[in-house]
């Protein structure tokens, strides 16, 4: 057997027959489909068990509500394919993928590819290509290369964690005794981690294999803002686990998955924030900020976490002096922000704590203008296509590193004036496209 696909499936009645139906018309003769229902209320299984009466390549297991991690792992039990592939059951693989992956993962003798994926948001309607899930903002020359966690991490640490963007080797599982964790969501971040520290046959594959439902609030991940514990419960089994990792490694990676939590924070309502107040307050109480790289400490999104706890937090880690931006903003007269977000709010507080805000920043321009206000502390906000970006001396970028690359690409194709992007701790700033 080349492929095992195992499907979590609970309450998916809308969408399995979709994801079943484009796995079953991959083209691959020896591929087994192995759902997992965990205890749904609708009609799932019934549809699962229609499929199992007409393919005999596809089997169905049933559980009690344990959730997906306990899903998979049994689903694993029974897989006898040589790579696995774990799909959610509301998205779905896009045509010809498989064979694309399955050669690569054989070309290679690979225990792991990572694959990109496309976007369809269920709110808009739109099907697209986001950054996070596409992997746009990275080099070329990263496809096709075998890799390890060491000599790939700015990738395989800045890209989805979700095990439907990969094919494992089963071996390789059984091997190493990897399994999911039990959480009632969030058990794929340790997974993706146990899976991609141990071995150096990695992949990244030039090839769009999933097309993943945003913001649907049925799915696993609606699930996650009323279920922030299980947050902070993955990064203590990721901390432990990787205790016997080289240490400045071991710093990135609890760095990752605590801006990983501190984002997910920031994106709860009030009520939400209030409910998990005690469950932070205990988590954060004796924490051990050395642990973490250093750029986090300074990231938007972990500053308002422990600020909203009313932690002081330790002077060594606070912005540093930026030399290079106060040399730039000091010799431009005219400045354009790219983004409206954490990093541009934290930027222009910098500026004007360490600087001469003396009107420099013309404005700040968004590739979208819908759901952004007029004025940001009191700089217009306009859309890129209606502001002349020729009018500046530079553009700064302030945005996160890894959505960086493709929003120079477009800029640069509209003004020739210089172009800056800023590390997500805002202590370094380079030239793009040098």
């Amino acid at each position: 057997m080349k492929i095992s696909t195992i499907i979590p499936v609970y309450n998916a009645a809308k969408y399995i027959n979709r994801c079943l139906d484009s796995i079953l018309n991959q083209g691959i003769d020896e591929q087994e489909i192995i759902c997992v229902d965990d205890g749904s209320t609708d009609n799932s299984l019934e549809l699962l068990r229609n499929y199992e009466r007409a393919y005999a390549n596809v089997h169905v297991l049933t559980q009690q509500n344990c959730y997906a991690g306990v899903a998979r792992n049994n689903g694993l039990d029974i897989a006898t394919g040589e790579y696995v592939h774990f799909m959610d059951a509301d998205d779905y693989v896009l045509p010809g993928a498989y064979a694309k992956v399955y050669e690569t993962a054989k070309t290679n003798s690979a225990d792991y590819v990572k694959t990109r994926s496309k976007t369809f948001d269920m709110q808009s309607g739109i099907l697209s290509e986001n950054n996070y899930f596409s992997m746009s903002g990275f080099p070329e020359n990263i496809y096709g290369k075998v890799c390890s966690l060491i000599d790939c991490q700015d990738v395989l640490l800045n890209t989805a964690r979700a095990p439907w963007t990969s094919f494992v080797k089963r071996s390789y599982l059984k091997e190493r005794n990897i399994r999911f964790n039990s959480l009632k969501c969030v058990n794929d971040r340790s997974f993706y981690m146990d899976v991609i520290m141990h071995t150096n046959r990695i992949v990244i594959c030039d090839c769009y294999m999933v097309c993943y439902q945003m913001n649907n609030k049925e799915s696993l991940m609606g699930i996650r803002d009323d279920n922030f514990i299980c947050l902070i419960k993955s990064y203590q089994i990721i901390k432990e686990m990787i205790s016997d990792m080289p240490c400045e490694l071991r710093k990135k990676v609890l760095a990752h998955e605590f801006n990983s939590l501190a984002g997910k924070y920031d994106k709860l309502d009030m009520s939400q924030q209030k409910e998990v107040v005690d469950v932070l307050e205990a988590f954060l109480k004796n924490f051990i900020w050395s642990e973490l790289d250093e750029s986090v400490l300074s990231a938007p999104a972990a500053k308002l976490l422990y600020e909203s706890q009313g932690i002081k937090f330790p002077d060594e880690h606070r912005l540093k002096n930026l030399p290079a931006l106060t040399k730039l903003y000091t010799n431009a007269n005219k400045i354009i922000l790219y983004g409206a977000g954490q990093v541009c709010l934290a930027l222009i507080e910098y500026l004007a704590k360490h600087n001469d805000a003396s009107g420099k920043i013309l404005c700040i321009v968004v590739s979208d203008k819908t759901d952004n206000p007029d004025l940001i502390m009191g700089i217009p906000v306009y859309s890129v296509q209606e502001y002349d970006l020729a009018s500046a001396d530079e553009i700064i970028i302030a945005t996160f590193e890894n959505v960086q690359l493709p929003i120079y690409r477009r800029l640069s194709q509209s003004t020739s004036c210089g172009i800056w992007g800023l590390t997500d701790d805002l202590c370094t700033i380079l030239r793009c496209g040098t």
